[in-house]
């Protein structure tokens, strides 16, 4: 075994700092991409999330099943992405906590969805209820993670990022200027050269793991990834 340099020390030190969001992130080819990485989930491989899937669950941010599996294409539910969320970011109160009906103090996801709630990423329903199983939609994960880190994309341009997509229209009003943003950030994944969004479909657990890791990116807490299926 050779002896490691002083410069390997260095680098193994400042990739630590960026992995505590204490430095920012460098691209150097030197690098191990999270593309070469194993995140052990056997259905995983050559899957187009496999980089960002496997690169958050080496964070320890995310888990899959017993079984071994991480079941990409299976629905995220409300719950499961407080909790990324929360382990992801970290984040801090904004306002004050709110009690809801259907996560009682023994609900397994109780405290990340109190911490992700005061914290402005998501919020409850009219009738006092949080609906911790059910599903996210992929324009509400885009709006969450934008309002609930205040992300600001870069200079608008006059090419309006919404204009290719055939079902922009479908968009709800509230969440169009918001959608355009998560575009200019690059938190939008969707079919290589298919110009839809599909903004009302049901989330995958890859797709929201993708938003949140290109979250990261822009947070300048991840190394980018090269994909063609972010837009």
């Amino acid at each position: 075994l050779e002896p490691i340099t002083r410069a390997e020390v260095a680098a193994l030190v400042y990739q630590g700092l960026v992995i505590q969001a204490a430095a920012p992130a460098i691209a150097a080819e030197e690098l191990v991409p999270p593309a070469a990485t194993q995140g052990g989930f056997a259905d995983v491989s050559g899957h187009w999330a496999a980089p960002f899937i496997d690169a958050i669950a080496q964070q320890n941010w995310i888990s899959g099943f017993e079984d071994g599996s991480f079941r990409p294409d299976f629905p995220m539910t409300r719950a499961e992405y407080a909790a990324l969320l929360v382990k992801a970011f970290d984040p801090q109160p904004q306002r004050s906590p709110q009690a809801f009906s259907d996560v009682p103090s023994g609900h397994w996801g109780h405290a990340a969805i109190s911490q992700a709630y005061q914290a402005g990423f998501l919020s409850g329903f009219p009738d006092g209820t949080f609906a911790p199983n059910h599903p996210m939609v992929r324009v509400q994960a885009w709006v969450s993670l934008v309002s609930g880190l205040h992300l600001e994309p870069p200079a608008a341009t006059a090419v309006d990022p919404l204009a290719p997509f055939a079902d922009a229209v479908q968009i709800p009003a509230y969440a169009r200027a918001i959608t355009a943003q998560a575009i200019r950030l690059g938190l939008v994944t969707t079919l290589p050269n298919q110009p839809r969004l599909y903004p009302n479909q049901v989330a995958s657990r890859a797709d929201i793991v993708a938003a949140v890791y290109q979250a990261l990116v822009f947070r300048q807490r991840l190394p980018a990834v090269t994909s063609p299926y972010v837009v």
